[in-house]
């Protein structure tokens, strides 16, 4: 029988669940596209899953399995891909409330942790473009809330859910389990000063250590991901380490978490495992944000400030007057919505929705008259793959021959070979570039 407190959460998590889908959701209805420029990228792994059976692109498989059950029930690819990123996406409020309210013994806090996870500018950019990374915070908060569990009780049901949540995080995306082995291994190191008891910490992070280790012995089983995290290790040691002028006020955010999540540790001495996420989360933070990383890692790391965000929040929020932090949850979720609401402009399509019909008359004459269609343009070819599988890039090196080379049309000037044009439209430019020696 259902107890009346855990009813109660239960009902809070719904509620917090359903308002994090609804502030998700509209921007991403908003068009009849997919958004962002990977977008289409998923609609194609999707694709390839239902047809073929296999990814068109090395990748970690379990976002995509998640999609493809939705396609198989909706019928609809890009409408499969919303809904699934949306919905789970937001699933990560379970997570993020139950450890918050484990933690502070506060449903408004815990409830206010989850919805400041919804309601930002990073999650905003990371459901509508990066969905994979998005999907894996599910996976990531769950792996969180396991390991604070065993380091409270150590039975051996949270230590299998730490494990199976570590590897579906692994399975999912390479940033999230990178930012699940630095909670792991944080949370071990702090053990050490805040309870001199690493035996409640150690298994999270061995099994960390573990696991990295069966990834970079077998990197296939995430699709070469781990390959990404070797490339970051090896441009960071190569680059010069100049700070990146891109976007400050980021930092400053960042550092302003940092403080006040280090300064509700030093207050919560005497509740550890509240005391090590603060700590942790603050960190991270800045670790995210640091200007010196290069830019094109910079802008990815960023977004996973809304993990440390989540956590300050509801750290925050400890009263034992529930009524103040109610006061205090709806100032600071208020913030939250002013500043988030003009970053639901990044939730749209790389090309407008007339441009993508467009692609499909280019395409079909492209088959018509020489068979394939290269692309150079990467946004562009992604939202070709969802038409036809008779598609592929095209380097400036590579452009002629029996082909049909496809272009978007652009404010900024781009380097049309001369042809034979097959198509044109308001949009997109079709045409058969001339053979060498060719009058």
């Amino acid at each position: 029988m259902i107890s009346k407190e855990n009813y109660i959460d239960a009902i809070a998590i719904i509620f917090t669940y359903i308002l994090a889908v609804i502030f998700l959701l509209h921007p991403m209805l908003s068009t009849p596209l997919l958004p962002g420029i990977d977008g289409p990228y998923y609609a194609v792994q999707v694709r390839w899953l239902v047809e073929r059976g296999e990814l068109k692109y090395a990748d970690p498989p379990l976002a995509f399995l998640l999609l493809t059950a939705f396609y198989l029930v909706l019928g609809d690819l890009f409408l499969a891909v919303k809904l699934g990123s949306v919905l789970l996406t937001s699933l990560a409020v379970l997570p993020i409330y139950l450890l918050v309210k484990r933690l502070t013994s506060s449903r408004i806090a815990g409830i206010a942790a989850g919805l400041a996870f919804a309601i930002n500018p990073f999650t905003l950019k990371l459901y509508s473009d990066f969905i994979k990374n998005s999907i894996g915070l599910l996976w990531l908060n769950l792996f969180l809330l396991f390991e604070i569990r065993y380091m409270q009780d150590s039975s051996r049901k949270n230590l299998v859910g730490l494990i199976v949540a570590l590897v579906l995080t692994a399975l999912t995306h390479i940033l999230d389990y990178g930012v699940a082995l630095f909670y792991a291994i944080s949370l071990f190191s702090l053990s050490i000063p805040f309870t001199r008891d690493i035996k409640k910490a150690l298994p999270g992070a061995a099994i960390a250590f573990l696991s990295f280790a069966g990834l970079v012995a077998a990197p296939w089983v995430v699709g070469g991901d781990v390959r990404k995290g070797f490339a970051f290790i090896t441009q960071l040691a190569e680059s010069d380490l100049e700070p990146v002028v891109m976007q400050q006020h980021w930092f400053i955010l960042a550092l302003a978490l940092s403080v006040a999540l280090f300064a509700k540790s030093y207050f919560s001495r005497d509740n550890s495992e509240m005391a090590m996420l603060c700590i942790a989360s603050g960190i991270l933070a800045i670790l995210v944000n640091l200007p010196i990383l290069p830019r094109n890692w910079l802008f990815r790391f960023r977004l996973m400030t809304n993990i440390p965000l989540a956590y300050a929040v509801g750290m925050a929020l400890t009263s034992k007057k529930e009524g103040e932090n109610l006061v205090a949850a709806i100032l600071i979720l208020a913030l939250l919505l002013v500043i988030s609401l003009p970053a639901t402009g990044v939730v749209r399509p790389s090309i407008p929705p007339p441009a993508y019909q467009e692609l499909k008359d280019a395409i079909a004459k492209c088959e018509a008259t020489v068979g394939k269609a290269r692309i150079p343009d990467v946004r562009l070819r992604y939202w070709a793959e969802t038409i036809s599988d008779n598609v592929e890039g095209a380097s400036r090196g590579n452009t002629l021959g029996n082909s049909c080379l496809i272009f978007l049309k652009t404010r900024k000037p781009i380097h049309i070979p001369p042809g034979q044009k097959i198509y044109e439209g308001a949009y997109i430019l079709a045409l058969r570039p001339k053979k060498p020696g060719r009058p």
